[in-house]
């Protein structure tokens, strides 16, 4: 059977009122099959076009090297073009219209059977219920537009995710954390609520927590001008809530954590491991002197002690294996524990290490809300850290996973939340797709600066370790310092965030961001120098250039275009790949 089974939507036809259209008639689509090296896309007409190619409503197209451009013709390699809506935008030489054509490659086709169990991973689900929110109030808008997530929207994706899979009908659901918005005990009604429809239809479904799930002292509603706190879900009300989502049916329970033990089937083992700093957090509404929230997150010894124990039984049932938790086990992208520590858990690798001597060659992950696989090879065994993606964050991915419980064979691929009930998105003429992404780029850079401003002397320590490059700066300039980065690279940085979160980078014509960070680098460091600097811009520049700081300012933005794969042999796709666990 062929890998790719490709569909094609004509979106203008070749009758009536769709040669209206100027150029249409010598625009027109041939041809379009899917043979076992290749997807073509056959196009003729008197004039030479030209074409791009791009994936979903992503801003860069598919790298040119990885596909053949002839006067008729466009050709993608074998294996290059994951399942997914892509778009062809063609533009004539002497005229600036540009005319869009549609083709659909479908996912892998997943089998059914006695020995065939298919599996649904979500994660960042980030539920909101919508009386937690009132739209338009200027305290929730405020909030939501410096946020990377589509709170607002969160409960009708959820709706839209379930309405799908009562149709699929998954035989297991895995949840990696993060189910609400800041573990408001409304929120956590509503997600079982909306996912009691599907476990009423044979699903089974299980959970782990994440950072925002309990003790958290930022449940709150927000209505009018401001919010008000409600209540959250201590580490008690979460198990005992979800019961029904893997606890009940665990046949082992970690004592000092919220991780579990589950057998769907006498041959797969689901060990849910909570590395969450709940515990730790503080709440002013519970007598505590201030609040405090955790982020990051750590597995204790005795919860590492007993996966061993849990998964030597396990193997002894002759049972295969998949762990799941919300922190990251493996680096994403160089350097991840460096600047962005808290979405690994702590002593990563000596979880990796308890996790390949356990013989647990997959575990799924969220809180980056990416769409990554990595892969590392520990004492000659590998480990795969598949990280889900977030429903509410662009592109609102989900994973599907097949696998075949005879000789642990796992396939998988990603789909994308396309539309929701309440579709805030038709008054703008946008599909959701485009729409997220909009919505998620909106709030980035704010939020991106308040982040690095808070990490500056750690930046700044990166970008000379050798002197104090903020020497420069007295403390009252810094905010200012920041306002800049966040005019002049944070739109340069928000695409590259978002080319992460979309997976498999090496997809798209990266050189175009590469040029452009150069570019944007001279031109932020121009305007950040103080005045006494600035004056002599040709001084000025060789100082930077001796710090380092040009080069090593450009090479953390390029961070994001480098999909971590530590060699060659260790390269895996992001979005749709094959394991053996």
């Amino acid at each position: 059977m062929k890998r790719f089974i490709l569909t094609i939507a004509f979106f203008l036809l070749c009758i009536g009122a769709a040669f209206s259209q100027k150029g249409d008639e010598n625009i027109r689509c041939r041809d379009v099959f899917s043979p076992e090296d290749s997807v073509v896309f056959t196009i003729w007409g008197n004039k030479k076009e030209q074409i791009e190619l791009f994936y979903e409503a992503r801003a860069l197209p598919v790298r040119k090297h990885e596909t053949q451009f002839f006067d008729d013709s466009l050709r993608v390699n074998y294996g290059v073009l994951p399942p997914g809506f892509y778009r062809i935008d063609l533009k004539e030489n002497d005229t600036s219209e540009i005319i869009t054509k549609h083709f659909r490659v479908m996912p892998h086709d997943f089998k059914k059977g006695k020995n065939m169990l298919n599996i649904i991973a979500i994660s960042d689900v980030h539920l909101m219920a919508h009386e937690l929110g009132q739209r338009g109030s200027r305290a929730f808008e405020e909030y939501l537009r410096k946020d990377r997530k589509l709170l607002a929207e969160s409960e009708d994706i959820a709706k839209a995710l379930i309405d799908t899979l009562k149709q699929s009908r998954p035989d297991i659901v895995l949840v990696s954390g993060d189910l609400t918005k800041d573990g408001a005990a409304k929120s956590h009604e509503r997600f079982a609520e909306l996912f009691d429809e599907l476990r009423a239809l044979g699903t089974q479904i299980y959970v782990v927590p994440g950072n925002h799930d309990i003790n958290n002292p930022y449940a709150r509603r927000y209505a009018g001008d401001g919010y008000t706190e409600v209540e959250t879900f201590s580490p008690d009300d979460f198990p005992k809530h979800y019961a029904d989502y893997g606890y009940q049916k665990a046949w082992s329970r970690d004592t000092v954590s919220l991780s579990y033990a589950v057998s769907p089937n006498e041959k797969l083992c689901i060990i849910a491991l909570d590395a969450c700093k709940y515990r730790d957090n503080t709440l002013l509404s519970r007598g505590d002197k201030a609040d405090r929230y955790h982020s990051d997150g750590y597995l204790k010894p005795e919860t590492l002690k007993w996966l061993k124990n849990v998964s030597a039984k396990a193997r002894a049932k002759g049972q295969l294996i998949i762990a799941m938790m919300h922190h990251g086990v493996i680096e994403h992208f160089p350097y991840q524990a460096r600047i962005m520590k808290p979405y690994l858990v702590d002593s990563y690798a000596e979880v990796i290490q308890c996790l390949t001597d356990c013989g647990i060659k997959l575990i799924v992950t969220g809180h980056f809300h990416a769409v990554d696989v990595a892969k590392i090879r520990f004492n000659g065994k590998e480990l795969y850290d598949m990280e889900v993606g977030a429903l509410v964050t662009y592109p609102c991915a989900y994973r599907t996973i097949s696998l075949n419980l005879s000789n642990g064979d796992l396939a998988y691929t990603t789909d994308l939340i396309r539309y929701t009930g309440e579709r805030y998105y038709t008054s703008k003429g946008e599909d959701f797709q485009t729409y997220a992404r909009k919505r998620i780029a909106g709030g980035l850079p704010s939020l991106l600066s308040s982040m690095i401003f808070s990490k500056r002397e750690q930046l700044a320590g990166y970008l000379n370790p050798e002197s104090d490059v903020l020497e420069m700066y007295s403390r009252e300039d810094l905010r200012s310092f920041m306002l800049l980065f966040e005019k002049e690279l944070g739109p340069l940085l928000t695409d590259l965030i978002l080319l992460h979160y979309e997976g498999n980078e090496q997809l798209h014509d990266t050189e175009l961001l590469k040029n452009a960070i150069d570019k944007h680098v001279v031109r932020f460091l121009k305007s950040a120098a103080p005045d006494s600097f600035r004056e002599d811009e040709e001084t000025m520049l060789k100082m930077l250039e001796s710090m380092g700081a040009y080069r090593r300012l450009s090479s953390i933005l390029e961070l994001f275009l480098k999909d971590l794969r530590h060699t060659e042999d260790m390269r895996v796709d992001d979005c749709n790949g094959r394991i053996k666990i």
